[in-house]
Formats: structure tokens, C-alpha cells, sequence
């Protein structure tokens, strides 16, 4: 669906479910905690970079799961966490988090939403992405 469907993530952003959300190796017995009980919220706010990113997404490993996986991944992690005096803080997001996010997305919704989605993409390669300048950060 493209930039129709980004309305319909903006709302189920805030949705109160949590699960494991993210990328997780699976040759890793390594779960991190931001992966863990985390809202799925976040996924939503995933398809729409992952929307935005179309033909931007690189590798970041060079193994046969990074391969696999390379044409939906544009994050390392796939999660978004706080940012606190310009550091992530790697755990899970509460329910407030979630609403403050869903709120940033449908700000740069409303000012961004009669744009192409060419100069949405072209934009976002340029690095103008919706969590520039909040208290939060893709991983």
C-alpha cells in the first residue's frame, strides 16, 4: 500500500501489546532487553521507515542470516529506545513512551502527508528521518 498505509501505523502505534519485537539473530542465544516485552507498537513505526527507506537499506553483517534478512532491515536492531543526556538507554519502552511516539509520527504526518513519496524517500536518504531531534532513537 505504500504512503496509504501510513495513517493506519500511525494508529496502532500506541496499541497496549507487548511482545518481541525487533531483529534477533537466530544463531544468538543473546536476547537483549529492548527486544524483550517491548511494545509492538514498534513495528508499526518500523513499516513505516521501512516504507520511507525503500532502496536505502544496506547490510550491516556479512553472514547468511544478514542476507536473508537484508530487504527488510534498515536498523540494526529494529527497536526504537529513550534517549537520557545523549545516550541510548537500552530497554524496553513504557506505555508513555508509546504514546509520545505515536504522537511525533502523526506530527511529521501532518506536515509531510500531501508530500510524494518520492521527496518522502528522497528526503529520508538525506537523513530527515521522523525521530531527528526527539528524545528517541532507532538501534
Amino acid at each position: 500500500m505504500g504512503k496509504d498505509a501510513i495513517p493506519c501505523l500511525i494508529d496502532f502505534i500506541d496499541t497496549d501489546k507487548k511482545s518481541i519485537v525487533g531483529f534477533q539473530d537466530p544463531k544468538s542465544s543473546t536476547i537483549y532487553s529492548f527486544n524483550f516485552k517491548n511494545y509492538i507498537g514498534i513495528e508499526a513505526a518500523y513499516l513505516i521507515e521501512l516504507i520511507l527507506s525503500k532502496d536505502s537499506i544496506e547490510t550491516v553483517k556479512s553472514n547468511e542470516w544478514e542476507q536473508n534478512v537484508k530487504p527488510y532491515r534498515i536498523y540494526g536492531y529494529g527497536v526504537i529506545v529513550k534517549i537520557r543526556n545523549k545516550e541510548p538507554i537500552l530497554e524496553p519502552l513504557d506505555y508513555g513512551d508509546m504514546k509520545v511516539l505515536k504522537d511525533i509520527y502523526l506530527k511529521w504526518w501532518q506536515s509531510n502527508k500531501e508530500k510524494s513519496i518520492e521527496l518522502l524517500r528522497k528526503e529520508w536518504k538525506e537523513n530527515k528521518h521522523i525521530l531527528n531531534n526527539s528524545n528517541y532513537k532507532w538501534i
